[in-house]
């Protein structure tokens, strides 16, 4: 699934379900949009957290990635040198 969709999906979700609560609620305007303030802090809050999972879990792939691609590197410059010791020993 596509994070950007996720994301505008949550916040659309967010957006309507507040709208929804202030037109139908039963309590003070105040009092409403006091509760309506929290809620969205704390879905912000969530939403933060799923952002910072996300990015660590990124960050995690592109070490590992990064990793192997070394490893990689090492491994074809140990095959180079022996490939050109081979080709000298053999030219003399």
């Amino acid at each position: 699934m596509n994070l950007g969709k996720v994301l505008l999906g949550i916040v659309a979700g967010a957006a309507i379900g507040a709208a929804a609560g202030v037109l139908f609620a039963p309590k003070k305007g105040s009092v409403t949009r006091r509760y309506v303030s929290k809620k969205g802090k704390k879905y912000a809050g969530k939403l933060e957290d799923k952002f910072n999972d996300l990015i660590d879990s990124i960050n995690e792939k592109i070490e590992t990635v990064k990793d192997e691609a070394t490893r990689i590197a090492k491994m074809g410059k140990l095959k180079a040198d022996q490939l050109d010791a081979e080709v000298k020993s053999f030219t003399k």
